[in-house]
């Protein structure tokens, strides 16, 4: 028997990438219902909102209760006929009545029942805890705790040459997907590098009374190489 080389993360990323490509005629199909939001973009001609779609992520838009219907039967019946399991009790509703949230439950054809969020309830799309809108306060905080709880993972268990390499493939990229969706400001940024140093000093990989500059200089001047988030975040 051969053993496979690829991992179950590997294997689970193919799965969803081929859920991708299945899911494209529902896109086509719900964008056809004309359902949805208006939305003006300067001088551009009006674009309707009737959906999000990220591999099998899916989250429906549509302006009353009985509009979310339709493109709703249509995603059930997608779903069965594709072989796909329909997760309804991972689906929430959130409806806003003049920009205030009203608790509706939502009940589908097949009467099934999906629960509507609460003031204090956030989900989880694309990384980004939401409700009406990205909580960016809370999301600030998550992602820099991530961020240093990776980085001290890596200055436990990486050699030292390869200490700054890993922490800029595997701990940066927490905070870069979130720049220009979460807004950061230089504080926020600057608390998270100086947090970095002392996390650095703590391991002993940067002397206290070393320059900051030596940390995000490029080796090949004799310095560390570890990527300013700040200057990523204004690039």
């Amino acid at each position: 028997m051969t053993r496979s080389v690829y991992n179950e993360e590997y294997i689970k990323r193919i799965v969803l990438a081929h859920y991708g490509f299945a899911l494209h005629p529902l896109s086509y199909l719900l964008n056809r219902t004309n359902y949805g939001f208006g939305i003006h973009s300067g001088n551009q001609e009006m674009q309707q909102l009737n959906l999000l779609l990220y591999l099998d992520d899916i989250k429906l838009y549509a302006a009353t209760n009985n509009q979310l219907q339709e493109p709703l039967r249509l995603t059930q019946t997608f779903s069965r006929d594709i072989k796909m399991v329909f997760g309804i009790e991972k689906c929430k509703t959130l409806c806003t009545a003049k920009g205030k949230l009203e608790m509706r439950n939502f009940t589908t054809e097949n009467d099934d029942t999906m629960e509507a969020m609460n003031q204090d309830a956030m989900y989880r799309h694309l990384g980004h805890m939401q409700a009406k809108q990205i909580k960016r306060a809370q999301m600030k905080q998550k992602l820099g705790k991530e961020y240093l709880n990776c980085t001290e993972s890596i200055l436990k268990k990486v050699e030292c040459k390869n200490t700054m390499k890993a922490i800029n493939t595997y701990a940066t990229p927490v905070l870069t997907f979130s720049f220009g969706i979460v807004k950061w400001t230089p504080t926020d940024l600057e608390n998270l590098q100086t947090k970095m140093r002392t996390l650095l000093t703590t391991y002993r990989f940067h002397h206290p009374r070393a320059a900051r500059e030596r940390l995000t200089l490029p080796r090949q001047m004799d310095s560390r190489g570890l990527i300013d988030i700040t200057r990523l975040h204004d690039k």
